[in-house]
């Protein structure tokens, strides 16, 4: 008479023929075969608080880096914008001025006060001269 499994043995060629990619210990005879391929483990909850912290931080930089990507490629795309012609009326030079400006009060040598204040005030200006005639307070 041929091989007799018992209660908790495979055969060999049934033992290849399955797909262990997802069991569990259970699929060893010791209960019912459970496949866990669709349950994701929520990995978070079982580090320490630190590797939480640690991991978040990670993930937070990550967002932060492909945000800043992001906003690269935008301003390279407003910049290729502004140099593709010539501006035609003072309000358009004006408003590249005022993108120049403000790109300058983000760097170091803006951090000056007195650099703070004089950027203020050509901000002020730009704002002022760009309004209509009409909208234009007198003193």
């Amino acid at each position: 008479m041929g091989f007799v499994p018992q209660a908790n043995e495979i055969r060999a060629d049934e033992f290849r023929n399955r797909d262990t990619r997802h069991r569990t210990a259970s699929w060893y005879g010791n209960g019912p075969m459970i496949d866990d391929a669709d349950d994701p483990i929520p990995l978070d909850d079982h580090r320490g608080m630190a590797a939480q912290r640690a991991t978040d931080i990670r993930r937070r930089s990550g967002k932060v880096a492909a945000d800043q990507a992001e906003l690269r490629r935008h301003q390279e795309e407003f910049e290729h914008f502004l140099l593709a012609a010539p501006s035609a009326t003072w309000l358009e030079a004006a408003e590249k001025a005022r993108y120049l400006i403000m790109l300058f009060a983000e760097t170091w040598p803006a951090s000056d006060r007195r650099r703070q204040k004089l950027i203020a005030s050509v901000l002020d200006d730009l704002d002022r001269l760009s309004r209509p005639p009409a909208e234009v307070p007198r003193s």
